[in-house]
């Protein structure tokens, strides 16, 4: 199966993501069908300084 989705996100430097796909692929109602989520799970440190 195909699965069609889209979505723009904006990330940022030094951030961490995880991106999921949510819903059931092929289905008419928005409700159900495919959707990109996304979550902020942490920040990345630099320290090497």
């Amino acid at each position: 199966n195909t699965i069609s989705a889209n979505r723009t996100i904006t990330v940022e430097n030094g951030r961490i993501y995880t991106v999921l796909l949510v819903g059931v692929p092929g289905a008419t109602d928005n409700l159900k069908a495919v959707q990109i989520k996304y979550i902020l799970n942490g920040v990345l440190i630099d320290d090497q300084k």
